[in-house]
């Protein structure tokens, strides 16, 4: 019967032992991360190349750049303002909105595309003479070749469907429109 009660209080002991080493685990890991991993982190982030490098000055780049939420912390917390959307006037028949012809928008060439169609700046195209007609074939040749590089890859449509073969592109010397160029759409804006 001693060995008996032998058993039942080493039993004991060592379920003792076992939580009170759980506990000293868990103790060891809560100070892991609040105070050695800090120490770790900020050596990785000194050696050269470590993925933590880059992460780390990205993320303190940040921190200056990005919006403080309500709370501090870039978070929204609750409802923001709602500004309201500024509803545009009824702009006359045949005159956009900034004085654009109808069926026209601006456009922005790049110098390689001013290149391309031969309407730089200030050599082909100027104040004084503003006008350049490019052939369709061309410019539907350009996005074909440069794809959405193209700059006239947002008028994809428009000049797809655009009935004639000569397109009209303006030479925008004061930018009054937002833009370098501005090109007509439409034959009605074209004439």
């Amino acid at each position: 019967m001693a060995d008996h009660e032998d058993t039942e209080s080493s039993e004991k002991e060592k379920k003792a032992a076992q939580h009170e080493e759980k506990e000293q685990d868990t103790a060891t890991s809560d100070r892991r991360k609040s105070g050695d991993v800090k120490k770790n982190v900020s050596s990785l982030r000194n050696k050269p190349g470590s993925a933590r490098s880059t992460q780390s000055s990205a993320k303190s780049e940040m921190k200056g750049k990005a919006g403080k939420g309500k709370d501090g912390k870039g978070r929204v917390t609750g409802q923001e303002e709602k500004k309201p959307e500024q509803v545009p006037e009824p702009v006359d028949e045949g005159v956009k909105e900034g004085g654009l012809p109808a069926g026209c928008s601006p456009l922005f060439m790049t110098s390689k595309t001013q290149e391309i169609f031969h309407c730089v700046c200030d050599q082909d195209v100027t104040a004084d003479n503003p006008i350049k007609i490019i052939t369709k074939q061309e410019i539907l040749d350009d996005m074909r070749n440069r794809a959405a590089i193209s700059d006239f890859h947002p008028f994809k449509p428009q000049i797809i469907d655009y009935p004639s073969d000569e397109i009209l592109v303006v030479f925008d010397a004061e930018f009054k429109y937002g833009q370098n160029f501005y090109i007509a759409l439409t034959e009605e804006a074209k004439n």
